[in-house]
């Protein structure tokens, strides 16, 4: 019983870094500043870094304005766990990028080249 309950706290330990991290990905990608997010949702930056650096479940009041302020849809924050090979990740990806405009893809372009270095 005792195990179970480690391996809860350390379940949920990551998915508090998980979550943060994707809230991360997501203000950068907009390039948004910790502080201008916060603006944006009514929190303090403070709060923003907590829940960031993954000490920190922010309400699901919280979740929804930052998901908003990011312009997604909230589910994506929690879309951290994959069994894909890279291989199955480049299809996704190859399939999406088809679908796009030259404007879209050069956007694209630039955000990886950035990513990347």
């Amino acid at each position: 019983m005792e195990t179970h309950i480690i391996n809860c706290k350390i379940i949920t330990m990551n998915h508090k870094k998980l979550l943060g991290q994707r809230i991360k990905y997501f203000r950068k990608a907009k390039n948004l500043t910790q502080e201008q997010l916060a603006e944006l949702v009514s929190m303090e930056p403070n709060s923003i870094s907590i829940i960031e650096s993954g000490r920190n479940f922010p309400t699901l009041n919280s979740l929804e304005k930052i998901a908003n302020a990011l312009d997604i849809e909230l589910n994506l924050l929690f879309r951290y766990n994959s069994d894909k090979t890279n291989s199955q990740i480049i299809e996704e990806i190859n399939k999406e990028l088809n679908k796009l405009d030259n404007r879209k893809l050069e956007k694209i372009r630039l955000f990886i080249e950035d990513f990347v270095l």
